[in-house]
């Protein structure tokens, strides 16, 4: 089931840059969402992945401005706090150009404003662990 996940989760990302992607894992690898999002899905297509659990968004938003990752599987929570930062264009947020949203639904308000602050793509998966 874990690699039938990762499977069905890649692709939905045709954009998915086999060997270059980046991953920010922030979500619980206890989790079936964040074993598969974070961490099954960058190692099914050979990709660097920053493990940082942690939903502190100023620690997060230094991860982002550090290494710059294009792949950003979170929570419609994590995605609306991002939204509201004033200052987050600073930490060069438009890497991110992959995002999947899990764990609740997702507002359309968050997602569209998410996407236009990064010009990527956020997706709302559903799922039952």
């Amino acid at each position: 089931n874990l690699v039938a996940n990762a499977l069905q989760t890649r692709a939905w990302f045709p954009d998915l840059r086999d060997g270059q992607d980046v991953f920010l894992g922030v979500l619980p690898l206890s989790h079936s969402y964040g074993l598969t999002a974070c961490l099954n899905l960058a190692f099914l297509s050979g990709s660097t992945v920053i493990l940082k659990p942690t939903l502190d968004i100023g620690k997060l938003l230094k991860t982002v401005r550090r290494y710059q990752p294009t792949v950003f599987p979170g929570i419609p929570v994590l995605y609306a706090a991002i939204n509201e930062i004033p200052d987050v264009r600073d930490y060069r947020i438009s890497s991110v150009k992959i995002c999947i949203s899990g764990a609740s639904s997702l507002p359309v308000e968050v997602q569209e404003a998410f996407e236009k602050l990064t010009k990527g793509r956020l997706v709302e998966g559903y799922g039952l662990t």
